[in-house]
């Protein structure tokens, strides 16, 4: 997948618990690599602002995308580079086809697309 988009491979995944200190271990297990990443890209808040904490009191400098823009994303420094969705749109739709199952409706699964929107900021220029 890396690869495919141009950028330098592999990409690197940390699992596990979802909490600060997790964070701070694997940003310390991949600086000590011998090509270590440039970018990191969460997949929730708590892991967002995890990195940036790690980041800041390690001195750390890597460009830093969020999935989920969070209401201060923009407020913080360095502004957070974000996916922003839309958590209403996405409720009302499962609440209408929760609804037309309740009334009857039996027409088959199916997918539902909400957009999103990249909202660069400053957190994604190169360190």
């Amino acid at each position: 997948m890396v690869s495919s988009l141009g950028l330098p491979g592999p990409a690197l995944v940390g699992m596990g618990p979802h909490r600060p200190e997790s964070v701070a271990r694997w940003l310390h297990e991949w600086r000590e690599l011998p090509e270590p990443p440039t970018a990191v890209r969460t997949g929730n808040n708590r892991v967002t602002l995890g990195a940036l904490h790690a980041m800041r009191i390690s001195g750390v400098r890597l460009s830093l995308v969020a999935y989920d823009d969070i209401e201060y994303a923009g407020l913080v420094d360095p502004p957070i580079t974000a996916i922003h969705q839309d958590p209403m749109a996405r409720g009302s739709l499962a609440a209408q086809q929760i609804f037309a199952r309740l009334v009857g409706d039996e027409s088959p699964p199916a997918t539902v697309v909400v957009p999103t929107r990249l909202m660069v900021r400053a957190s994604s220029r190169r360190a």
